[in-house]
């Protein structure tokens, strides 16, 4: 599995001391987060490289429209996405096994390292709404 963890060094202090956080902070955080995750799913739908649209119909949500050629393998099992709202915490990923070869720029269609890209922009995303929420202190 190859997954993005995005939440932030800041939201992981938060998550060790969520016991401070208010009922209201806790759910500008959860806001802040989900909303941050989602838009990072979309974000590295956009920047996945496409053959048959298995892998970016597999990123974090299923996307069975990402799907261009006939691919028997490509199935819902594929995604990984895993929200726990009472941890703070988010998954997205892919079970899909060639991911990792597509982030290492085995594909002519996207840069190498575009995952970890999507990892930086999701974390300074994700600090930048937190601030915004007052979260962070």
């Amino acid at each position: 599995m190859t997954a993005l963890d995005v939440d932030s060094r800041e939201l992981k202090r938060l998550m060790e001391d969520a016991r401070q956080l208010t009922p209201r902070q806790r759910q500008r955080a959860w806001r802040a987060l989900r909303e941050t995750t989602m838009e990072t799913i979309r974000g590295v739908k956009v920047m996945m490289p496409v053959d048959t649209g298995r892998a970016r119909a597999s990123w974090g949500l299923w996307t069975s429209t990402d799907i261009r050629a006939a691919n028997s393998e490509a199935t819902e099992a594929d995604t990984v996405l895993r929200l726990d709202e009472s941890q703070l915490v988010t998954v997205q990923g892919s079970n899909v096994p060639y991911i990792g070869s597509l982030n290492d720029g085995h594909s002519q269609k996207a840069p190498a390292g575009f995952l970890d890209l999507a990892e930086e922009a999701a974390e300074q995303m994700l600090q930048q709404r937190l601030a915004e929420a007052g979260v962070l202190f």
